[in-house]
């Protein structure tokens, strides 16, 4: 449920997220970090601005779940190279099975957007999306499909499940 509402989230909102939010600290990994952490019913919510007002995050994070745990983050930039960002479900490493990887969607400058994904390891934050060698973005995450012509359809290793 965590990654599936996560991923509607990240696909429907990821984008106008990354454009109305500017990137800060905090990374899309499976554990919270930076800004100041609120606890709430459906878990500990950590808000970090960023610096001067031309980035920002947004991290909600679940932890101590019988189920899944992990943060969905949303994170954006402009700049001088254009604006950028990113909304990423990423779970814990100790969550079973797909839960222990991240899905979500990226932008850069230039109109490049992707949706990323693996079923192991973390997200590796990245608010200046572009596109990488092979089928990865140029920080190394998993490309399943971008406006590049990027596609990923591994057929082994963790990225296979996604």
């Amino acid at each position: 449920k965590f990654l599936t509402g996560s991923l509607l989230v990240a696909s429907i909102g990821g984008p106008v997220l990354a454009g109305s939010l500017l990137a800060g600290p905090a990374g899309a990994t499976s554990t919270c970090s930076g800004g100041t952490p609120v606890t709430t019913p459906a878990g500990t919510v950590t808000v970090n601005p960023g610096s001067g007002g031309t980035s920002g995050t947004i991290q909600v994070c679940v932890a101590g779940s019988p189920a899944i745990n992990g943060t969905v983050t949303a994170s954006g930039a402009a700049g001088a190279g254009g604006v950028g960002g990113y909304a990423v479900a990423d779970g814990a490493q100790g969550n079973p099975g797909a839960g222990a990887g991240y899905i979500g969607v990226e932008g850069g400058s230039g109109g490049y957007v992707a949706v990323v994904g693996c079923a192991g390891g973390d997200y590796i934050p990245n608010t200046a999306a572009a596109p990488g060698a092979g089928t990865s973005d140029n920080a190394g995450n998993n490309v399943v499909v971008s406006s590049s012509g990027q596609q990923s359809n591994p057929t082994s290793g963790p990225c296979a499940a996604v």
